[in-house]
């Protein structure tokens, strides 16, 4: 499967959009993310991650909020047909620079089991639909982008 980037606007601080391009649910939703939140902020950028060092430079930058969708397994998330543990994601998102997570994968909340119980960092509880990850996923970013809004103006 052919990867799609989309670059709706790159400039800081950015929302990196990232997602597993080896499912086209997900490819889908990421490009409907990208779309409806580039309505209201224009510094989004969907990127695709097949592995785990696109991963960590997906989140290297200063961005604003990083948007994930990947799927889960009971350990970890799925990035490339390859898992990446709870505990190692973990580690990533505390070493990113980026100031809020919106980790939209099932069963997320995990991520608390091993230490991250930061609330810039936004999680899922259960096994969620694609569909309805997507209101989430939305409705998380949005309420970090109006909070942003009204803090600049």
């Amino acid at each position: 499967m052919n990867a799609i980037h989309i670059q709706l606007v790159l400039a800081q601080p950015q929302i990196p959009n990232i997602y597993d391009p080896s499912d086209v649910e997900l490819i889908s939703i990421a490009i409907r993310i990208g779309s409806m939140v580039g309505r209201y902020y224009k510094y989004i950028d969907v990127i695709p991650v097949t592995n785990l060092e696109a991963l960590k430079k997906a989140l290297h930058s200063s961005a604003f909020i990083a948007i994930y969708l990947f799927h889960w397994t009971p350990t970890g998330i799925m990035v490339g047909g390859r898992e990446v543990s709870w505990p190692d994601l973990v580690s990533i998102i505390r070493r990113s620079n980026v100031r809020h997570h919106v980790v939209e994968s099932c069963f997320s909340s995990n991520l608390k089991r091993y230490g991250l119980s930061d609330e810039r960092v936004l999680t899922v509880n259960s096994a969620v639909d694609v569909e309805v990850g997507f209101y989430d996923a939305m409705c998380k970013t949005i309420s970090f982008v109006k909070r942003d809004i009204l803090r600049r103006s």
